[in-house]
């Protein structure tokens, strides 16, 4: 009986030493080693040009569009102003789509928030703000300028000239020198 508790206890000894020389696995708390990388969104458009309701801005000045003495109805200049975050200041951009194919034909329409049959046009050289049934409403192409982060905006109906801010309150169709005049910066809208 003495030699079989011996070896029980023998058994057991060397059991334990062999389960203590096993490899331990390390454990590792996960929240502190994995690194959270939040990406976070910008609050102005960037890349290609979405369909939204955006507040645009110089981004030579940091002026927003808006018209004439903040008229709805304003079929002169556009003003460019201090950011108010008003809706006289919000423009609706719209891709416009082709009549034959159905599909977006990479030009866009900029409207006044209130209403799309307010949009801006082109007469005397100057983008309008106009009612499209008394002005030809104008179509842009915007395009993207990855280093300035920014925009521009050039007009179908001037030529290929840009909107832009040279001398004065108001936005111009202007040519296209390559300054931060023609860049322009789409805020977006809650």
């Amino acid at each position: 009986m003495k030699t079989q508790l011996i070896k029980q206890l023998l058994f057991f000894v060397i059991a334990f030493q062999l389960g203590s020389c096993q490899t331990k696995k390390a454990t590792v708390d996960s929240t502190k080693t994995e690194k959270k990388v939040e990406k976070k969104e910008s609050k102005y458009a960037e890349g290609k040009m979405t369909n939204g309701t955006y507040f645009i801005i110089n981004a030579s000045e940091n002026l927003a569009l808006e018209p004439y003495q903040r008229q709805y109805n304003s079929l002169t200049d556009l003003n460019l102003a201090k950011l108010d975050n008003s809706a006289i200041q919000k423009w609706v951009v719209k891709e416009n789509i082709n009549a034959k194919t159905k599909k977006p034909n990479g030009t866009f329409s900029i409207y006044l928030f209130v209403d799309e049959t307010n949009a801006i046009a082109n007469k005397y050289n100057n983008p309008r703000l106009g009612k499209t049934k008394e002005y030809p409403k104008d179509s842009f192409v915007i395009e993207y300028d990855e280093t300035g982060k920014s925009y521009i905006i050039k007009s179908n109906s001037a030529k290929g000239d840009c909107m832009g801010k040279k001398d004065g309150r108001f936005a111009k169709y202007i040519p296209n020198d390559g300054s931060q005049a023609i860049l322009w910066k789409f805020l977006k809208t809650e």
